[in-house]
Protein backbone atom coordinates (compact mmCIF):
# COMPACT_ATOMS: atom_id res chain seq x y z
CA UNK A 1 0.00 0.00 0.00
CA UNK A 2 3.03 2.22 0.05
CA UNK A 3 2.75 3.04 -3.40
CA UNK A 4 -0.73 3.97 -3.35
CA UNK A 5 0.18 6.28 -0.49
CA UNK A 6 2.96 7.55 -2.37
CA UNK A 7 1.06 8.19 -5.91
CA UNK A 8 -2.48 9.23 -4.82
CA UNK A 9 -2.23 12.78 -4.93
CA UNK A 10 0.15 12.95 -8.21
CA UNK A 11 -1.58 14.87 -11.25
CA UNK A 12 -1.20 13.52 -14.49
CA UNK A 13 -3.46 15.48 -17.67
CA UNK A 14 -4.97 17.95 -14.92
CA UNK A 15 -6.37 15.18 -12.77
CA UNK A 16 -5.39 13.61 -9.24
CA UNK A 17 -4.63 9.94 -9.78
CA UNK A 18 -6.42 8.99 -6.65
CA UNK A 19 -6.68 5.66 -4.60
CA UNK A 20 -9.80 4.41 -6.68
CA UNK A 21 -7.82 4.99 -9.62
CA UNK A 22 -4.50 3.68 -8.53
CA UNK A 23 -6.36 0.64 -6.93
CA UNK A 24 -9.13 -0.41 -10.29
CA UNK A 25 -5.23 -0.30 -12.34
CA UNK A 26 -3.58 -2.62 -9.68
CA UNK A 27 -7.19 -4.78 -9.51
CA UNK A 28 -6.95 -4.29 -6.25
CA UNK A 29 -10.05 -3.40 -3.80
CA UNK A 30 -10.26 0.23 -2.68
CA UNK A 31 -11.62 -1.61 0.52
CA UNK A 32 -7.86 -3.24 0.69
CA UNK A 33 -6.66 0.06 0.94
CA UNK A 34 -8.48 1.77 3.25
CA UNK A 35 -8.69 -1.41 5.51
CA UNK A 36 -5.05 -1.21 5.95
CA UNK A 37 -4.88 2.50 6.69
CA UNK A 38 -7.14 1.76 10.25
CA UNK A 39 -4.80 1.00 13.41
CA UNK A 40 -4.52 -2.59 14.72
CA UNK A 41 -6.04 -2.48 18.04
CA UNK A 42 -3.10 -4.99 19.18
CA UNK A 43 0.16 -3.17 17.56
CA UNK A 44 1.35 -3.89 14.10
CA UNK A 45 0.57 -7.36 12.82
CA UNK A 46 -1.98 -9.51 12.63
CA UNK A 47 -3.89 -10.12 16.03
CA UNK A 48 -2.88 -13.91 18.01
Amino acid sequence: MAFVDRNKDDVVEGRRLGVELICTVLQVAPSTYYADQVPHPLGSGCPR
